[in-house]
């Protein structure tokens, strides 16, 4: 069979996606591609070639798997994830709930916990005989600057503290103090403490003290014009403190 190249009404053989046009005795055309094309297109051949081993490699994997048996486990799949779903936000309504409830718990512990110092502690203040017979302060004014001191213990004992370590007993070694030795002791530490301990001499003061937790009747035995060397031995063996303090204010 004879071909015949196609050409165009100037003569020109006519290209087709870079290939010669022939046509045989019966008219029916084909293609001629040059060595460049051929080449090309051996090349692009032998790509999709390794594409299609890839992919049947690939479908390998999946061989004997069912199509309905795959639908059924993705049904699944979207189930269990939707329950996920779920689970997890039942997990967040226990927490949220269980945040609230311990919040309340322990807004109403710290309630209790007030109304508990304030039997405790405010009632001791109220009551001490220290403040009342050596100070010049009310119950309520002394708590409101040396509560600080005191706190409740579990049990409901009132123990006090400076910087963190309780107060210990003078009068019974190894025991804590009791609430009016330990204000004594917290209020002989107090730099103020002129200001609002009774004294003779302290205007306002009215009477003099009894001399069992402040300066004694009579006034400072260090100084000159009360010196008492009887009531010096007495202070020195009761407080020791207060001795140490009258004799730095006596200026002997």
């Amino acid at each position: 069979m004879k071909f015949k190249a196609v050409v165009d009404a100037d003569g020109n053989v006519e290209l087709r996606d870079g290939a010669v046009v022939l046509v045989d005795e019966s008219g029916t055309e084909s293609l001629f591609f040059g060595p460049d094309k051929i080449n090309d297109l051996n090349r692009e051949s032998a790509t999709r070639r390794h594409e299609l081993k890839d992919a049947k490699a690939a479908l390998a994997k999946f061989d004997g798997l069912d199509a309905d048996e795959m639908k059924e486990l993705r049904a699944f799949k979207e189930t269990h994830k939707d329950a996920s779903s779920q689970i997890e936000a039942i997990k967040q309504q226990i927490t949220a709930s269980y945040t609230e409830k311990m919040t309340a718990l322990s807004d109403s512990l710290s309630s209790k916990d007030a109304v508990i110092r304030k039997l405790a502690v405010s009632n001791l203040f109220a009551g001490s005989q220290y403040l009342r017979e050596a100070t010049l302060l009310p119950g309520d004014i002394a708590e409101a600057y040396f509560g600080q001191y005191f706190e409740v213990k579990d049990e409901g004992a009132v123990v006090a503290k400076i910087n963190g370590v309780e107060l210990m007993s003078r009068k019974s070694p190894g025991e804590m103090a009791g609430f009016d030795e330990a204000i004594q002791i917290i209020v002989e530490t107090y730099p103020g403490r002129d200001k609002i301990l009774k004294d003779a001499g302290h205007p306002g003061s009215g009477a003099s003290t009894s001399g069992r937790f402040g300066a004694p009747a009579g006034g400072n035995p260090w100084r000159k014009e009360s010196w008492n060397v009887t009531k010096q031995h007495q202070i020195m063996a009761e407080n020791p403190a207060l001795a140490t303090r009258m004799l730095s204010e006596s200026g002997a």
